[in-house]
């Protein structure tokens, strides 16, 4: 049954393959859900584990979130993946998922820029694209603010 499930990804491998440079270095984040696990999985196929490193960053909002930092670290070694990850301070004014959000961001822009990586790629279930979608709905977003998530952003 394994290998039909990672055939349903054949077409996202190809689409990962056409998007990066194959010669690329790449982190991949992984938080421990079905969508990041899914692209690092896959990204290990196209790439190969000596042209990726895992990021995980932990927001400590939850009781589970040290089981799954762990869980995920485990994971990439056993993949023969590097593993970083970072603990959010919380230290922020304002929304806290927004906060949260930049922070993670941010942890992943200094790591990329440390290990001289071409990108950091996240994956996203079409439900958290709808849930954005009607988060800015919400918030009286303009049009820009209406369409999907970027497939590539800088």
């Amino acid at each position: 049954m394994r290998n039909n499930f990672v055939d349903v990804f054949k077409i996202t491998v190809a689409d990962i393959a056409d998007m990066l440079s194959v010669d690329g270095k790449y982190g991949v984040a992984v938080s421990g859900g079905g969508d990041s696990v899914a692209l690092f999985l896959l990204m290990l196929e196209v790439f190969g584990p000596e042209n990726l490193v895992v990021f995980h960053f932990n927001h400590g909002l939850r009781e589970e979130s040290d089981i799954e930092e762990k869980w995920v670290e485990a994971l990439a070694n056993s993949k023969g993946v590097k593993f970083f990850a970072k603990i959010w301070d919380k230290d922020f004014t304002g929304n806290k998922q927004q906060a949260a959000r930049n922070a993670r961001y941010v942890f992943f822009h200094q790591k990329c820029e440390e290990l001289g990586l071409d990108g950091v790629c996240i994956g996203h279930t079409k439900n958290d694209v709808a849930e954005t979608m009607i988060m800015r709905m919400g918030r009286g977003s303009g049009v820009r603010g209406l369409a999907a998530m970027d497939a590539v952003t800088k």
